[in-house]
């Protein structure tokens, strides 16, 4: 049938459905009023991606048997019945997630959150560290050279906490490196 016509071309599926899709794109806009024979196909050619990627299912034979997508009760079945989340109808997914499962998510994303935050900070410090080693110039001479207007209330604000930080630092890469037994 038709979901043995197609074969996976990317390596993760993905059919966005948006009404405000450019036209030129791979999205497939829903703005526009579908005859029931379109509307079946963009079904097909889903179950199709769906059982090439993850194999027969009762969610991808729903959507081929019936040319539509399930209700709210029927997507909660079938998501239970094979273990993931399936949209309805209604545009939503089924079955829910459990108060666990969002508290879950929240944490991990937190976790990420944190993780990146952390990764953009060690990054900052690599280049900083990096900028201030390649200056050849005399302190006084760069100091002489700031613009007054601009360049000496930011440095004037911004200086004893970073002077602070790098102290800190510092120390805390000194102490690490007492500590190796290299």
């Amino acid at each position: 049938m038709f979901a043995n016509d197609v074969t996976m071309r990317s390596a993760s599926p993905c059919l966005i459905f948006d009404a405000d899709a450019n036209p030129n794109t791979n999205v497939v806009s829903l703005d526009k009023p579908l005859d029931a024979a379109g509307a079946r196909w963009i079904l097909l050619a889903e179950a199709a991606v769906l059982e090439a990627w993850y194999g027969k299912n009762a969610y991808s034979d729903f959507l081929i048997k019936h040319g539509h997508r399930p209700t709210a009760d029927q997507a909660t079945a079938i998501g239970r019945l094979i273990g993931a989340r399936v949209k309805a109808a209604d545009g939503k997914l089924y079955p829910g997630r459990s108060a666990q499962d969002r508290d879950l998510l929240r944490i991990q994303r937190k976790r990420a959150v944190a993780e990146t935050r952390k990764s953009i900070e060690i990054q900052r410090l690599v280049r900083a560290i990096a900028a201030l080693s390649a200056n050849t110039q005399e302190p006084s001479c760069l100091i002489d050279e700031l613009c007054p207007e601009t360049e000496e209330p930011e440095i004037r604000e911004q200086l004893q906490g970073a002077v602070e930080w790098l102290t800190r630092f510092a120390q805390e890469w000194e102490r690490r490196e007492a500590g190796r037994t290299d």
